[in-house]
């Protein structure tokens, strides 16, 4: 099988199953994985293990399952992939938030059941960052990771360098100055976000375990980045 560095899947190795933590862009991100599996043949299933926008349909997915039964859920999801639909969101119920309609997302233990039994890829959104481009994560609560993930993508919004270090900016900006030794409301640089990404504090596994871990994955308004 020949891959496309200028695929972000392809070159993430194409894992059956992804989660996607840290700052800004993971929804996006996720996203255009989603699709590139879906060109690539696959039925793929976008979900999150914490709490997301509700996603659109039909730019971003074709059909939002809602149910908080796992059971149902598996059903539901085999049903739609056998009607043609190729990309679906899974999602346990709805809320509102100050930045609209919100999805509330999937138990973690559910992913075991979905990928690769029922599609063959399954893009989790694992983490929240508050809309704001840059975090740390609160570790063991965060991020919300499934034990049967094989790749997670640590993600970056890069319109974070140069603003201060505080919450208006940054998702726990004392955990991120613990971090990175950056004093609160101090400008954050590519060193702090280089130190971050790669600060073995940030990894809520044992380094040991069979996942892959891709740090640094940055998003631009203009496009991602590796």
């Amino acid at each position: 099988m020949q891959l496309s560095t200028n695929n972000l899947w392809d070159a993430l190795g194409r894992p059956v199953t992804v989660a996607f933590v840290g700052g800004g862009g993971k929804t996006t991100l996720g996203l255009q994985v989603l699709h590139e599996g879906v060109g690539a043949g696959c039925k793929a299933l976008f979900t999150t293990t914490t709490r997301i926008l509700v996603p659109h349909i039909p730019q971003q997915v074709d059909l939002i399952i809602e149910t908080s039964n796992l059971e149902e859920a598996v059903d539901s999801i085999a049903r739609a992939f056998i009607k043609g639909f190729r990309r679906i969101a899974l999602i346990s119920s709805r809320e509102m938030s100050a930045h609209g309609q919100r999805a509330v997302g999937i138990p973690p233990s559910w992913i075991d059941a979905l990928c690769p039994k029922v599609a063959d890829l399954c893009v989790v959104e694992a983490d929240g960052s508050r809309m704001l481009p840059f975090k740390a994560p609160k570790i063991p609560r965060e991020p919300v990771l499934p034990d049967a993930i094989a790749a997670v993508v640590a993600v970056v919004g890069v319109d974070a360098l140069g603003v201060p270090l505080d919450e208006d900016h940054v998702c726990r900006a004392d955990i991120v100055s613990e971090l990175t030794q950056t004093e609160i409301g101090k400008p954050i640089t590519s060193a702090a976000i280089g130190g971050l990404c790669f600060a073995t504090q940030t990894c809520a596994r044992d380094p040991c375990s069979s996942e892959q871990w891709v740090q640094g994955c940055f998003y631009c308004s203009d496009g991602p980045k590796l």
